[in-house]
């Protein structure tokens, strides 16, 4: 196994795509959804699995590197600026069905935020979502152009795609970064991304990761990712060390260790760990090999369907399946774990049979953009 195989390394980043994706489907059906009747969900202990904000922050990272990575293939910008048109007509269509569903729902009044939120005393997360009059063609004008350019969480069709404009404008920052290092001699390429990112991150940190990203597909294909320095036994150290930051952040402290844990919390001490846990990932070899794993690229081939499907479920299924519970007299423990799994079992399998349609029309596509091109 080498770093320079196309194959493998699409293979680990889709792994770790599917992945995070599972844990913030997790992460909304157990720990935002349950966290008033199952306390042990805001664990330390299951604070990786459970923490949507680094899952999505991890995200970010893999676009910076997936967009960047045909640049270096062929230190042309070509085939990325084809990738990132072909990029919108991929994510809206998805995002168009997701917001529909929503628009139908609602419609037919088959949501069920309000009374949810009142029973698990969630009304700041279930009781923030759809509160407003559902409108066709809000819903269509939002799905093709606010849900990237004028996002606002109060008229929100799908509030979980908040992320979709830090994409959009992400994927521009990742085009210009290579626009500009395509005129740099590849000898100064490492400097100057080191040194944006670092000065990104003090800028914004959310939109530095895309920029790490750029990098870290650059340390690949220079191949700084295979030397021993970068696979050492401090590359284990780091992630021993990120785990044991992970349960920090999820522990009330007092001191210094309360200080430091507002840090870590924060925006930027979420892309200070996101980062390194992903670069622990690429040059520990079991665990990119664990990420290359049949089970891993199918997670991340069902990745973004999982992603953009689960809302609607989750106010629909999930939160109709628990209040009639309650009604029926069968809110335990027992059937209430059982509805949340038979609810992520059914985003997976929903996103299953998306991702088998999407793959033949995004093929069509795909022979579009290149005859275009």
């Amino acid at each position: 196994m080498t770093e320079t195989n196309p194959v493998i390394r699409l293979s680990y980043i889709d792994g770790v795509r599917g992945w995070a994706a599972l844990f913030v489907v997790l992460f909304h059906v157990f720990r935002e959804s349950m966290v008033n009747v199952w306390p042990l969900v805001s664990s330390p202990w299951l604070s990786i699995v459970l923490d949507g904000h680094l899952m999505v922050f991890i995200f970010f990272i893999l676009s910076g590197d997936a967009l960047s990575v045909s640049f270096f293939g062929s230190n042309s910008l070509r085939p990325t600026s084809k990738i990132i048109l072909q990029r919108y007509v991929r994510l809206t269509i998805p995002i168009l069905v997701s917001c529909l569903m929503v628009f139908c729902l609602m419609s037919l009044g088959l949501t069920f935020t309000s009374d949810v939120a009142e029973l698990l005393g969630r009304q700041d997360w279930y009781g923030r979502f759809l509160n407003f009059e559902p409108s066709l063609y809000a819903c269509i004008k939002f799905s093709l152009r606010d849900v990237y350019f004028e996002y606002d969480k109060n008229i929100s069709y799908n509030p979980f795609l908040w992320t979709m404009s830090v994409e959009m404008l992400g994927s521009l920052l990742v085009f210009s970064v290579l626009l500009v290092i395509s005129e740099i001699n590849k000898k100064h390429r490492v400097t100057f991304l080191v040194g944006l990112t670092i000065l990104m991150f003090f800028l914004s940190a959310t939109y530095a990761l895309f920029v790490y990203g750029v990098l870290l597909g650059f340390l690949r294909s220079a191949g700084y990712l295979k030397n021993k320095r970068f696979r050492s036994w401090l590359s284990v150290g780091l992630l021993c060390s990120c785990l044991f930051v992970s349960v920090l952040q999820a522990r009330e402290f007092d001191g210094f260790f309360g200080y430091l844990r507002k840090i870590i919390e924060g925006n930027f001490g979420h892309a200070v760990l996101a980062s390194f846990f992903v670069y622990c990932i690429y040059v520990i070899d079991p665990i990119r090999i664990f990420f290359c794993g049949n089970f891993s690229v199918f997670l991340g081939k069902i990745s973004f369907a999982m992603y953009v499907l689960h809302f609607p479920i989750i106010v629909s299924v999930y939160a109709g399946g628990l209040l009639y519970l309650n009604s029926m007299g069968y809110g335990s423990d027992f059937f209430m774990l059982l509805l949340s799994f038979f609810v992520v079992s059914l985003i997976l399998i929903s996103a299953y049979f998306w991702a088998t349609l999407e793959s033949r029309y995004l093929f069509l596509i795909k022979q579009k953009f290149d005859n275009f091109y």
